[in-house]
């Protein structure tokens, strides 16, 4: 609706607007969910949504919005899955860059001694 001029704006992840070659405004980190090292700011706000049972409602605070990966277990090639997650962490990275999806480098949660060895170097 936007690309089409039926509305004049609306709020979508700047790699969306990237990808579909239309203008945005850039957020400042304060507000923008963006940054994990603003997350005791983001929690001060809060919204009501609607929950599991009708007039029911749940609280959502603002967290740092974060997008994560992970190779399962029970991967069937986890040799090309492992592959995958060290071309993200190297050269991949300009292409999700290019995109409007910037890297936080890297995030581990967990156990990192669990990670594959061939992804440990690329790990801080």
């Amino acid at each position: 609706m936007l690309e089409s001029g039926t509305i004049d704006c609306i709020f979508i992840y700047k790699s969306v607007a990237m990808q579909h070659h239309l203008p945005y405004l850039k957020l400042p980190d304060s507000i923008n969910l963006g940054n994990p090292k603003m997350e005791e700011v983001y929690r001060q706000v809060s919204v009501e949504v609607a929950g599991n049972k009708p007039g029911e409602t749940i609280v959502q605070h603002g967290e740092p919005m974060i997008y994560g990966i992970t190779i399962p277990k029970n991967s069937e090639n986890s040799r090309v899955a492992e592959l995958f997650v060290r071309f993200l962490l190297t050269d991949g990275g300009e292409i999700l860059e290019a995109m409007g999806q910037s890297m936080v480098i890297p995030v581990i949660s967990g156990d990192t001694s669990l990670l594959p060895e061939p992804l440990k170097p690329f790990i801080k």
